[in-house]
C-alpha cells in the first residue's frame, strides 16, 4: 500500500489525488482532500479526463481531426482546472492544487493510469459525478476504481456527516471498521489504528454474521444462527477482541460488536448510531464474507452517509 512511514511507523501520504468532472458531486470531495493534505503536509493533484476518440469526438468530427479535437479540447479543459485550482488555493484554508488533464479512453484508465504513474498514495473521489462522466456514475467510477488501485480510496459524498470538524480539519473521533476476521483484517485495523489518536480516537471493530435462515428453522421458531449454536457470538467476539488487542495501541479506546442481518445495512445502521467519522473497509474479502467489493463495500458506498476508506 503506497505511502511513507512516519517515525512511530504509522501511514503517512506524501501525494493526494483528487479527481473532477465539474461538478457539484466532484467538488464534494476537495474539502476532504484540503483536510488531509493539510493534515499530512501531502501535495495535491487536481484531476480531470479527456474521452479518447470513441467517446469525445462523434461522429461530427472526422477521423483524420480527431487528433486536433481532442487537443484543443485538452486545453479547454485544461484551462477550466487552472481556473479551478485558482479559485481553491484564493477561498479561505484554501490550497494549492496541481491541474492536470490527461487523455484517456474511459474515467477509470484515466484515473488509475495517472495514480500509478505518479505513485498517488490516496485518491479522493466524489461518488456521484453528473458532468462529462454521467454515463460513468457511481457503480461504474468509484467501484472500477476502487477495485484496481494499488493505494487507499476515500469515497464521499454531498452532505455527508463526519470526518471534517466545523473548521474543515481532519476529525478522527469515532472510527467504524467491519471486517471478515481473515489476516485481511489485520490490515484494515492497523490502518484504524494509524489514523486514530490517543486519548480521542475510539475504534469499533464489527463483525457481521450475513446468513439467512431457512424457513424450515423459522418454523420452529428459530430466527438466528445464534439460536442454533449458542456459543458462537462469544467465539466470534474473542477472534474481534483478539484482532484488536494484537493491531491497536492500547491507549487507542476500542470495543467490539457481532451483529447478524443484512451485513450492508446492519454496517450502516451501526456507522448511524455510533455517529462515524470514517468506514474502514476493504476491497478484498476471504473467509467468512468472500467478495467484499461489488458486495458488501460496494453497497456500504451507495447507502451510507459516512466517508468510506477503501483500502487494496
Amino acid at each position: 500500500m503506497n505511502g511513507t512511514k512516519q517515525g512511530n511507523g504509522a501511514w503517512k501520504p506524501r501525494r493526494i489525488l483528487v479527481t473532477t468532472d465539474f461538478s457539484e458531486n466532484a467538488r464534494a470531495a476537495f474539502p476532504y482532500a484540503r483536510a488531509f493534505a493539510k493534515a499530512y503536509d501531502a501535495d495535491v493533484d487536481l484531476l480531470s479526463i479527456v474521452y479518447s476518440y470513441e467517446m469525445a469526438v462523434g461522429p461530427m468530427v472526422p477521423l483524420s481531426a480527431a487528433p486536433d479535437y481532442l487537443d484543443g479540447l485538452r486545453d479547454d479543459v485544461l484551462k477550466s482546472l487552472k481556473e479551478l485550482a485558482a479559485t481553491e488555493a484564493e477561498a479561505e484554508g484554501g490550497i494549492q492544487m496541481r491541474p492536470f488533464v490527461t487523455i484517456s479512453s474511459t474515467p477509470v484508465e484515466g484515473i488509475l493510469d495517472f495514480a500509478n504513474e505518479h505513485d498517488v498514495d490516496l485518491i479522493v473521489m466524489g461518488t456521484r459525478g453528473h458532468g462529462v462522466w454521467r454515463q460513468f456514475l457511481f457503480g461504474s467510477v468509484a467501484r472500477s476504481v476502487t477495485q484496481h488501485a494499488k493505494c487507499p480510496v476515500l469515497c464521499v459524498k454531498p452532505g455527508e456527516e463526519g470526518l471534517l470538524d466545523e473548521n474543515g480539519n481532519v476529525s478522527l473521533r469515532r472510527l467504524v471498521v467491519p471486517m471478515d476476521l481473515s489476516e485481511y483484517s489485520e490490515t484494515l485495523l492497523r490502518m484504524a489504528d494509524d489514523l486514530a489518536r490517543p486519548h480521542v480516537s475510539k475504534i469499533a471493530a464489527l463483525h457481521v454474521v450475513d446468513t439467512l435462515i431457512p424457513p424450515m428453522y423459522q418454523l420452529v421458531g428459530i430466527e438466528s444462527l445464534f439460536d442454533l449454536d449458542r456459543d458462537m457470538r462469544k467465539r466470534l467476539e474473542v477472534r474481534v477482541d483478539k484482532l484488536l488487542s494484537d493491531c491497536v495501541r492500547p491507549e487507542i479506546e476500542t470495543e467490539h460488536h457481532v451483529l447478524e442481518g443484512h451485513a450492508s445495512r446492519e454496517i450502516a445502521r451501526f456507522a448511524d448510531e455510533f455517529k462515524a467519522d470514517l468506514v474502514i473497509m476493504g476491497r478484498r474479502g476471504v473467509g467468512d464474507t468472500p467478495h467484499l467489493i461489488g458486495g458488501v463495500t460496494e453497497r456500504m458506498m451507495h447507502d451510507t452517509h459516512h466517508p468510506v476508506l477503501v483500502l487494496p
